[in-house]
């Protein structure tokens, strides 16, 4: 079994032979990753992609995801990390700094703010990452292999998964149980 964690909002898009774990209605597994330990039994995951997710996680919650997320894997397995890239958003801040927008637009690209499927106003991005953290987080969990890639250079098992929209603004980084 292949996850993909967090992605119901690309199904139709993303290769076949992928299971769904999502909070959003339409995924196969829906569940809420930060709250408990995923329906998946130890041991039985092959590899897992999670895209645009970890920065939805409460800072206080994200070792907990990711160690539920070494549970269900084989060992060996890998993940592919896929999350916005804060050294990006400050670099291009700090570019463009002397701008009157230039923080506004560095506001909106982190915290998103949305409506939630009630209507309530929510911040979609909780959590920041660039490299150093996401990796400390990753050795934390106890993940080894940790590496920092780029858009679609990856492991043969996540062909085709990386989404071009996030090319530009994403830190891809993989790792192994």
């Amino acid at each position: 079994m292949k996850l993909n964690v967090g992605g119901q909002q690309t199904i139709g898009r993303f290769p076949g032979g992928w299971t769904c774990v999502d909070i959003l209605p339409g995924a196969d597994i829906l569940h809420d990753i930060s709250e408990d330990p995923m329906p998946i039994d130890d041991g039985s995951v092959d590899a897992i992609y999670c895209s645009h997710v970890l920065e939805h996680i409460w800072p206080w919650r994200l070792l907990f995801v990711l160690q539920d997320f070494r549970r269900v894997m084989k060992r060996g397995a890998p993940i592919r990390i896929v999350v916005p890239d804060m050294d990006i958003a400050l670099h291009r801040f700090m570019e463009r700094k002397h701008e009157a927008e230039a923080l506004d637009e560095c506001m909106e690209w982190w915290f998103d703010p949305s409506l939630d499927n009630d209507g309530n106003l929510c911040l979609n991005h909780v959590t920041g990452f660039n490299y150093k953290k996401l990796a400390k987080a990753l050795f934390e969990a106890e993940f080894r292999d940790v590496q920092k890639l780029e858009f679609q250079i990856r492991k043969e098992e996540f062909c085709a998964c990386d989404n071009p929209g996030h090319a530009k603004t994403s830190l891809y980084v993989e790792a192994v149980k």
